[in-house]
């Protein structure tokens, strides 16, 4: 059926496909493309629809519309501003998988209305209706999945103000937890010193400082979740577990009256969200994740140690709902963007002993991407012919091919586990492949209806994180997004490059490694990864965070290529302005600078024992350091034919590279 949006309508319901209600002659279908298709209710000055965009294929929506009963023009114009403020905060928001997105908000027939994503899942309040209350380890489970939606939108400067059972729902689609109702949300420029503002939030939930002074801070929300929290645990409605003559809740004795009993932990934790002093809450969602679970640190320096907040490592299942990573002997991949490397320590390169041992032909426009899979015997390539090969790497064998972009290939990247290919284009998007069974699986939106992955511009680089479940891509449109590999879900959109990002790379895994980071990538929120662009700027990031951990500044021209060592100290990159540099990343300090006259390296790999470095670019010359103590060797030790992009094999003595008329070039070093 379609439903008249008209308020005064008094038989609302139209066949389907109608044009104009057949009561009272309103329109039924507004810009063009949103219908309206049943009531989900209403109070004070709004009313919600369950509606469908025609234009996206009937897709559901949330239909939002302003529709003031009073008189009062005072009510009425603070009415209409919280419901701008609405569409503000999910435009700031969207980028978040589990805030909804807002689609459109505009005016029409004198009622605004709001149009954003629906959420097909119940809300927690009706799955506790339908069933038991909460135990400890389901709670846990709530509050690991909702406190980095809280963390992101206290980042972004906004306050809820309306944390309740009803304003969380479980997506059927993944189980995830999204966070709805931005109807009073606020956005506070000093978050740490709110503005006295509108009295708002519901009875039981919202903190003292927020009904009765106008006031709401991070801290507000944790207090609001901390009621929510008791209500889960004990099935009874809030007020009815505070105690006014004592002013405290008395939850605690309701679950020992139920025979039901948690950790002093969670007691501490919930009791500490729940206290009536801003100052005695915890001032932060990731201090609660700190409390759950102690995160491990990174040694930065201190400016950069400020901006960290920590985060909350779980200890098998990803926060984002993604499975425990699968154990592999080479977790790591190489591709022109990345050069990351594992296994056994082999004999130094030594002299100009290098041998062209095979020759791969079958491209039809230069090679653009090249990756080797873990075990190291599989060499995947992607052209400028708009195909990805996959090639027998001791006999040169042809194995398959991969046809689905429609513009030049310039990234591929392997998962840790071997099973999965991700490829980026100059079409603007990522394509995923099953190596198993030669097929696509996945196509990655960057948003609801678009068909791109990156929307304005080619994609330069993707990577896997060393445990497989992200995968990071950059483009031409300034932008680094991180997705869930699982199912293509966009994650995060970092920006702060004010160019083109042209590479981006993980750290590696330790695990083959020895040093004191034991721990430190056990879980995609601990993920270190690296991006350069054309503003010359290389940017060290961290898995979770919005903004980056440190910048290292240095090149005078854009960053073509990076590469950590498999140490997780060094970090390599080679730039426009004809340089390499080594970094000691942590300390954010140059180690050296070697300076290629006249090529411009254009992609850099680093040995599996981490001891040299190789740099291809395009005047036919792939040329090898060894890296010191104090940075790269003066002259390089050998140079062999061959193009960019290059990456080592199995070992330190095997080097891949393209070659003349788009071939593949395996080389070979001898020992002396």
């Amino acid at each position: 059926m379609s439903y008249c949006l008209n308020p005064l309508c008094l038989n609302p319901v139209n066949p389907l496909g109608s044009q104009v209600c057949s009561s009272c002659g309103s329109l039924l279908l507004f810009k063009q493309r949103y219908r309206g298709l049943k009531s989900l209710g209403g109070g004070g000055m709004s009313r919600t629809f369950l509606g469908v965009d025609e234009d996206r294929l009937q897709t559901p929506c949330i239909i939002k519309q302003f529709s003031p009963q009073q008189q009062n023009v005072a009510q009425i114009q603070k009415a209409t501003e919280l419901f701008y403020q609405e569409g503000k905060r999910l435009q700031e928001l969207e980028n978040h998988p589990q805030i909804p997105h807002l689609f459109a908000c505009f005016e029409a027939n004198s009622r605004l209305y709001l149009i954003q994503e629906y959420i097909e899942g119940d809300n927690l309040l009706d799955e506790l209706e339908l069933g038991e209350p909460l135990e400890e380890g389901k709670l846990r489970e709530l509050l690991l999945d909702l406190l980095p939606v809280i963390q992101f939108i206290h980042d972004h400067q906004v306050i809820h103000r309306d944390i309740k059972p009803e304003n969380i729902i479980r997506r059927h689609l993944d189980s995830k937890l999204v966070l709805v109702d931005f109807g009073v949300a606020k956005h506070e420029i000093d978050i740490l010193h709110p503005r006295t503002g509108t009295m708002t939030g519901t009875i039981g939930y919202a903190p003292l400082e927020q009904i009765r002074g106008g006031k709401a801070y991070a801290a507000s929300d944790l207090y609001s979740l901390g009621v929510t929290c008791i209500h889960l645990l004990t099935g009874e409605n809030p007020q009815s577990l505070f105690d006014p003559y004592k002013g405290e809740f008395i939850w605690e004795s309701h679950l020992e009256k139920s025979d039901r009993h948690i950790s002093h932990q969670l007691k501490h934790i919930i009791n500490k969200m729940l206290a009536d002093k801003v100052q005695d809450r915890y001032q932060s969602a990731a201090a609660v994740l700190a409390d759950i679970q102690p995160p491990v640190s990174l040694k930065l320096p201190a400016s950069s140690l400020q901006i960290m907040v920590a985060v909350h490592i779980a200890t098998h299942q990803s926060i984002w709902g993604m499975p425990p990573p699968v154990p592999c002997v080479f977790p790591s991949l190489l591709s022109t963007s990345r050069a990351n490397f594992s296994g056994q320590i082999n004999p130094e390169i030594s002299g100009t002993n290098w041998e062209c041992q095979t020759i791969m032909k079958g491209h039809k426009a230069p090679v653009n991407a090249i990756a080797i899979s873990p075990n190291r015997y599989i060499l995947i390539s992607g052209s400028a012919d708009q195909s990805i090969r996959l090639w027998n790497l001791n006999t040169g064998q042809l194995i398959q091919r991969f046809c689905g972009h429609v513009a030049a290939i310039n990234a591929i990247a392997i998962s840790p586990n071997g099973r999965r290919l991700v490829s980026g284009s100059f079409d603007r998007t990522l394509l995923g492949w099953n190596l198993n069974t030669g097929t696509m699986t996945d196509r990655f939106f960057s948003h609801s209806g678009s068909p791109y992955s990156h929307r304005c511009g080619p994609i330069h680089a993707v990577a896997y994180s060393p445990d497989g479940h992200i995968i990071a891509s950059c483009s031409g449109n300034a932008t680094i997004k991180l997705w869930n590999q699982r199912n293509g879900e966009l994650l995060y959109r970092l920006c702060e490059h004010s160019g083109e990002v042209f590479c981006v790379t993980f750290a590696f895994s330790p695990a083959n490694n020895s040093g004191n980071h034991e721990g430190l990538f056990n879980h995609p929120q601990s993920s270190i990864f690296a991006s350069g662009g054309a503003d010359g700027q290389i940017k060290i990031w961290q898995f979770g965070k919005l903004h980056s951990l440190q910048t290292l500044t240095g090149h005078s021209g854009g960053v073509l290529s990076l590469a950590f060592s498999p140490n997780q100290t060094i970090l390599a990159s080679s730039s426009e302005d004809g340089t390499i540099k080594l970094w000691d990343f942590q300390q954010g300090i140059i180690l050296s600078t070697q300076t290629v006259d006249p090529a411009i390296i254009s992609s850099i790999a680093i040995s599996p024992d981490g001891k040299f470095m190789a740099g291809g670019s395009n005047d036919g010359k792939i040329r090898l350091w060894k890296i010191e103590m104090q940075g790269l060797s003066q002259q390089p030790l050998s140079e062999i034919s061959g193009y960019s992009p290059i990456t080592f094999g199995i070992d330190s003595h095997t080097l891949i590279c393209r070659g003349e008329n788009h071939q593949l070039l395996v080389w070979r070093c001898r020992e002396d």
